[in-house]
């Protein structure tokens, strides 16, 4: 079945229970608590949206009628013929709203996303989820077809059940050029999830180092803070990453902000025994030579 991800068997990419998985914390309740985040490394969920990662390929994502069939293989024979005869509207829904459109995106069939178009197939369309195509083709890293829905009018600011835009999606994915594709089209980088989590803040938390540079580039907001005040700089303590502490802390960032716990960055770098609080306890005695000496090295 087509598409450049799909498999034997009818596998394919996420599907939304396996999705969904990405969008919640991996235990919340433990997460909120200090010493949770703190001895948290941030590890990728089995399910993320990654290219590296066969895991997400065992989910299904399958059409329960002909004309989803015909678009899941990109028959566009079939689809003209199932039109023709009157047998399936363009917009036909399964039982979980999704119409043929979530499908050719999903599986990489830019050629029937166009003829769907043609024939009126909506693009801003939601299933049971509020998932659109859109995301359906950032979810499947499908470019041409991103850049197709966007040229057409897709709409990058709906958020599907748990409240990711499509630009999630990309952070997800970690895919800079979808990413920079829905900015130019009007994305808000600053637009949160039902975690209450900017795309950079949600690029630091599922490890997303690249992407959270590209947000950063891009003037996403340093400064923003999630539901327990924690801002991107501990975020990136939690990731012990170097370069993204030094990069923030060149953009401003607050090194003394203080989440709903009274932790700061350098607390959860001691307690968490990373090894950016060596960075963290230079700025704090010397921030411009400690800049320095860190852009130097």
């Amino acid at each position: 079945m087509g598409g450049k991800y799909s498999r034997e068997g009818g596998k394919s990419p996420l599907d939304y229970t396996g999705f969904s998985a990405l969008c919640c914390c991996q235990t919340k309740s433990h997460e909120e608590m200090p010493l949770g985040f703190c001895d948290s490394q941030a590890p990728r969920s089995k399910l993320y949206l990654g290219t590296q990662d066969p895991a997400y390929l065992d989910m299904a994502y399958f059409p329960d009628n002909d004309l989803h069939m015909a678009a899941c293989a990109g028959d566009l024979p079939f689809v003209r013929l199932y039109f023709t005869l009157g047998k399936y509207e363009a917009n036909h829904r399964d039982k979980e709203n999704r119409n043929a459109m979530h499908f050719a995106c999903f599986y990489g069939h830019l050629e029937l996303v166009r003829y769907l178009w043609r024939r009126g197939c909506e693009i801003n369309v939601c299933d049971n989820h509020n998932i659109t195509p859109l995301m359906k083709a950032v979810q499947s890293w499908e470019e041409e077809i991103v850049c197709f829905l966007l040229e057409h009018h897709a709409n990058p600011h709906i958020k599907d059940g748990r409240g990711n835009t499509a630009l999630h999606y990309a952070v997800y994915a970690g895919n800079s050029a979808t990413a920079a594709r829905l900015l130019q089209y009007g994305a808000d980088i600053e637009e949160r999830t039902q975690d209450n989590l900017t795309p950079l803040l949600l690029a630091l938390r599922e490890n997303r180092l690249k992407m959270a540079q590209f947000l950063v580039k891009m003037e996403a907001s340093v400064h923003a803070v999630d539901s327990q005040r924690r801002n991107s700089l501990m975020y990136a303590v939690r990731c012990d990453s170097p370069v993204m502490v030094n990069l923030l802390l060149q953009q401003g960032v607050d090194m003394n902000l203080k989440d709903l716990f009274g932790w700061t960055a350098l607390r959860y770098a001691i307690e968490g025994d990373r090894e950016v609080r060596t960075i963290l306890l230079e700025y704090e005695h010397n921030p411009i030579q400690g800049l320095r000496e860190r852009n130097q090295g």
